[in-house]
Formats: structure tokens, sequence, C-alpha cells
């Protein structure tokens, strides 16, 4: 099987706009039931970080696309050095969230 090296992908209007949401959210975090849930777990070996934002709204949007927009919310958010620490970024509907026994309440 061939190995490739996947294409720059440039993020979608609506990608941009949730990575926007969460950047919001997390600076500034409200009780509002439609705003993202951002999960930070500092626990990981080596000082790594994993990133859940669990929000209905990643509905229409495939995994890489919600890592993508996490990552660059994190980018945001942390700056350069400390989101290159996030090794997980994960996306998830409430649904999701549950499936995989995640906890956000």
């Amino acid at each position: 099987m061939p190995v490739k090296d996947m294409t720059e992908r440039q993020p979608t209007p609506a990608a941009a706009e949730l990575t926007r949401l969460i950047v919001q959210e997390w600076q500034h975090p409200t009780e509002k039931p439609d705003q993202p849930i951002v999960l930070l777990d500092r626990s990981a070996p080596g000082g790594a970080r994993h990133v859940f934002v669990v929000w209905d709204r990643w509905g229409n949007l495939e995994q890489l696309q919600r890592s993508e927009a996490i990552m660059d919310a994190a980018e945001t958010v942390l700056g350069k050095e400390e989101s290159l620490k996030v090794t997980v970024a994960m996306g998830l509907t409430k649904e999701e969230a549950k499936r995989l026994n995640i906890r956000f309440d």
C-alpha cells in the first residue's frame, strides 16, 4: 500500500466560525447550554494535554475537521509552544461523549 502525504486543507467558513466560538468560550466561560464545553486533561504523562470539546454543533463536521478547529483554538488560547503539548484534540457531541464515558456535566 502506498504512503502519501496529506495535502493541506483550508478550514471551511463553518469550521472557522466554530473555532472562533471555541476560543471565545475557552477564554470567557459561560453557563449557556448551547456553548462548547472545553475539557482539559492535564494528567497525561510527560506534560501532554488532552483537549475534548463537547458540543452538539459538531454534528455535521467529520472528526478531522473537529480536531483541526480545536487545535487552531488551542494555539490561539495557549500560544504556539503550549499548544504543541496537546496530543489529543477531540470534538464530540454530547451523545458521543456519553458513549465514550467522558464526563462533561
